[in-house]
């Protein structure tokens, strides 16, 4: 999305270029295993768990079970910042949220866990006990020895330049259904399995972007 929250941005020249790029590594350079396209959300950490790939596009939960299930990869294994693009770099982080329900019938002790959930000291014992499966909201809370390590050096510059998936519109609840419908999987999965072009999966991701939007007037 723009910034307006109100204009779609995904049919561009640079979006149909990417697809292309993408379809290559898949079809031409084959540096993309064919079995790619029938993963669910674990593939990424499975191939790479079982040392079938180097490099995996993912959230830092191999790391929490490399450190359990595979000492010897999980001392060799870090994170990296995505290749930047001709547009500069870029990486895609989420976030987690509490939340409490409007009719929970004890909205107080619903915030009263928050609160106690989300001091520093609570709040880093979670992070570094999940093994960097997550990474703490407060700037302080990397001066521990936890992230010092080789395998985190990169992990603050990745969190200063990363965007939440809707930008550069700000992540809302329609962004969030385009991201849980999976309209720019389904748009790939038109080119590399029903060989449709690339334009016209762009043009179609495009339209039910737009038919989302819609039925969000606040965007």
């Amino acid at each position: 999305m723009e910034a307006d929250d109100k204009t779609v941005a995904l049919n561009s020249p640079g979006t149909v270029q990417a697809v292309k790029v993408i379809t290559d590594m898949y079809r031409k350079h084959k540096i993309i295993p064919k079995g790619a396209i029938s993963w669910d959300n674990q593939g990424n950490n499975k191939v790479y768990q079982s040392r079938q790939v180097i490099f995996v596009l993912n959230a830092s939960s191999i790391f929490a079970h490399l450190a359990e299930s595979d000492k010897e990869l999980y001392e060799v294994t870090g994170m990296l910042p995505a290749p930047a693009g001709p547009a500069g770099p870029l990486d895609q982080v989420s976030t987690g949220e509490w939340m409490v329900f409007k009719h929970s019938p004890y909205p107080e002790l619903a915030k009263g866990f928050v609160q106690y959930s989300m001091e520093p000291e609570q709040l880093r014992m979670v992070m570094e006990e999940g093994g960097g499966r997550w990474g703490p909201p407060y700037k302080g809370m990397y001066s521990s020895d936890f992230w010092q390590r080789p395998a985190f050096q990169h992990w603050r510059s990745m969190l200063d330049r990363g965007r939440q998936f809707g930008f550069s519109g700000t992540m809302t609840a329609a962004a969030g259904e385009v991201l849980a419908t999976s309209v720019l999987s389904r748009m790939m999965h038109q080119v590399l399995v029903e060989n449709i072009e690339a334009e016209k999966a762009v043009e179609d991701a495009h339209k039910k972007v737009v038919e989302t939007y819609a039925r969000y007037p606040e965007g």
